[in-house]
């Protein structure tokens, strides 16, 4: 038997959706929503899990094969402020059954005693082999969710701008504040939450945010049926990064390939996930500055790149790198380093 500890109850999140639900539906593989009451040969459980319990579990039940699922960056944020309040909120909200006042500690535990680790990026994975020699580098597979396609690249007026994801990464927009003010032409369409959550069950309007910005924005409501229609109408898609914040910085690259796969043109913020991606193509879209930003959003808005051979390069790279195949295999090895006691 496979126990699943999911994002959400319904399985209906990206981090559920993208990553073990389509693995799962792919393979015809049978799962159950993990309870610490039941016995299971694997149970694959992820950050939104309630860490604590499982570990308990994972002392009594030797003989479980688990699996940890971590995609964001959380433990390589060294704030212990930050630490200390992420800890004591999960604990009074019940998402975890023991307090613990650095929250990093809780990674660390459930690194060494798990018997494989799934993360994002090489940082983590470097980070994560100090307590478990079992650590896989796996990112989420998007096809499900994308209803259209980019295959028009004549340019809009004004040009069109697109940002996608959840409300509370919303603030990296304003990275760009400066920038965007300098161009009339340019227009920005935000795909997102309306509310951004705050904590309990407090949340504040996402406009409030751009109350202060002298540039042409919309925010429009993300729907999964919509979402990338929005995108693909758009000329180019952008990835501002505030770079000082530890776990945007050390995101993995699944927006960018989001944004590939909807067949737009992207720029991004230079980060290391970035950065590599682009190193692996033919032009070099990241930006370290207000300058590179400006320089780089105008080799589109002037026609000074070539968008058919910048895109060929792209979808080659995905061919190759993030193919349905690829992606089942990666799971499967997984899997498959735990088969012992893997039973379908």
């Amino acid at each position: 038997m496979i126990g699943y500890v999911p994002h959400s109850n319904n399985l209906n999140a990206p981090g559920d959706r993208r990553r073990f639900g389509f693995y799962a539906k792919s393979k015809n593989m049978q799962f159950e929503t993990a309870s610490t009451k039941n016995n299971y040969n694997v149970v694959y459980i992820t950050s939104s899990a309630n860490i604590s319990a499982w570990i308990t579990y994972k002392q009594k039940n030797k003989n479980t094969k688990l699996i940890f699922e971590i995609i964001d960056a959380y433990m390589l944020n060294k704030n212990l402020s930050w630490n200390f309040f992420r800890g004591f909120y999960r604990f009074l909200q019940g998402r975890e059954s023991k307090l613990y006042f650095n929250y990093n500690n809780i990674y660390k535990k459930i690194f060494s005693i798990a018997d494989a680790v799934v993360c994002s990026t090489q940082a983590q994975k470097d980070f994560i082999l100090q307590y478990n020699n079992n650590v896989h580098i796996s990112l989420d597979y998007f096809e499900e969710d994308i209803t259209y396609k980019k295959t028009d690249y004549t340019t809009n007026k004004p040009f069109v701008l697109a940002w996608e994801g959840l409300s509370y990464t919303v603030k990296n927009i304003l990275v760009l504040k400066t920038v965007l003010e300098k161009f009339n032409n340019v227009h920005l369409k935000i795909i997102t939450n309306e509310e951004i959550p705050i904590v309990w069950n407090f949340k504040k309007k996402t406009k409030k945010l751009f109350k202060d910005c002298k540039f042409s924005y919309q925010i429009i409501p993300w729907e999964i049926n919509t979402f990338s229609k929005e995108i693909a109408e758009a000329d180019i898609a952008i990835i501002p990064i505030n770079t000082s914040d530890e776990l945007h910085y050390n995101k993995p690259e699944n927006k960018l390939i989001l944004f590939w796969k909807i067949g737009i043109p992207v720029i991004t913020s230079e980060t290391p996930a970035y950065k590599k991606v682009f190193n692996a193509i033919n032009y070099d879209l990241t930006c370290k500055g207000d300058k590179d930003w400006i320089d780089k959003l105008n080799l589109f808005i002037e026609s000074k790149i070539d968008i058919k051979e910048h895109m060929n390069a792209v979808n080659t790279y995905i061919d190759t790198f993030h193919s349905k195949e690829k992606f089942i295999t990666d799971w499967d090895d997984i899997f498959e380093s735990v088969k012992d006691s893997f039973v379908k």
